[in-house]
């Protein structure tokens, strides 16, 4: 904790976040997870502090960040521009939250056109082919039904999320006693296209927590934190939970800080080193990262 508050106090400071596991809870339905309670509000008080920034790296797309954080009215400290996460406080300050989508690969234009990569028409042509491929595979073979989107009741059901360069498996409304399947389910879809990539070059395969992803751009988040690095001053402090972040904390410094939620990751962690470089801190959960966030924010407002 005193390395955190360290960092709070440093003239500039860069805070980059992960979305579901970090700012929100996991639930089957991805459209359905909303950020917890407070955490809007910290992301926006943290932009809007004095040379500090707040940027979501996420391996959603930028569209729905923008969607998950523009419907959470209540929480917000001020309302957002038509366009893009800007804003503008009742006392006049400007303040921006940047998105990094698709695990590093889909950068914020309002963080320089410079750094945006678009996609290649394979990758486009891919996207479009797997969700409708995936789908039909995974009907024929398995005796689950598989669906885009999930009703708030479905159990035991495929969902597949539609994503630019690729799709995502999910299998988190499978229960206790169908695990083994959920876990089989994501290794046919990754031996499928192991073994049959439907675009030259290439294929990444994520897991994260209950899902698999399939994408023709390269997942690592911690290009999204080294290009936050070029783009601004200051240490980094970053938050995450999942093995998709782990490229993250390993992109850390000896004056940034790294806060973990829950205990996925830990023994990874550990195995890779990076438990002891002192500089990482464990928390419960999305609302115990949340309430660090807000007291960062009144930190870095008072300066």
């Amino acid at each position: 904790m005193q390395r955190l508050m360290q960092s709070a106090q440093a003239g500039s400071l860069n805070v980059v976040s992960d979305y579901d596991g970090t700012q929100s809870v996991f639930v089957p339905e991805p459209s359905q997870a909303w950020p917890v309670q407070g955490a809007v509000r910290a992301a926006q008080n943290l932009a809007a502090a004095p040379n500090t920034t707040f940027t979501n790296l996420t391996g959603r797309s930028r569209a729905e960040i923008e969607r998950f954080y523009r419907d959470a009215r209540n929480e917000l400290a001020a309302p957002f521009d038509d366009s893009g996460l800007g804003f503008t406080t009742r006392r006049g300050e400007r303040g921006v939250i940047y998105v990094i989508g698709q695990h590093g690969a889909d950068v914020d234009p309002l963080l320089g056109e410079s750094y945006a990569e678009p996609l290649t028409p394979d990758q486009e042509a891919f996207g479009v082919k797997i969700q409708a491929e995936i789908f039909e595979k995974l009907a024929a073979t398995f005796g689950y039904p598989v669906k885009f989107s999930l009703d708030e009741d479905d159990v035991n059901v495929i969902r597949i999320e539609c994503k630019p360069t690729g799709a995502s498996v999910h299998t988190r409304s499978f229960d206790a006693a169908h695990r083994a399947d959920a876990v089989a389910i994501r290794s046919f879809a990754r031996d499928f296209y192991a073994d049959n990539p439907p675009v030259q070059g290439l294929l990444y395969f994520v897991p994260g927590s209950e899902v698999l992803e399939i994408t023709t751009k390269s997942p690592d988040k911690g290009r999204g934190i080294e290009l936050i690095r070029e783009r601004f001053e200051g240490p980094i402090v970053f938050l995450g939970d999942d093995f998709t972040d782990l490229y993250g904390f390993a992109a850390l410094r000896r004056d940034d800080f790294g806060i973990v939620i829950g205990d996925k990751i830990r023994s990874t962690l550990a195995e890779e080193g990076l438990l002891a470089s002192g500089n990482l801190l464990f928390v419960a959960n999305p609302d115990a990262a949340v309430a660090l966030l807000t007291d960062l924010a009144t930190l870095r407002l008072a300066q």
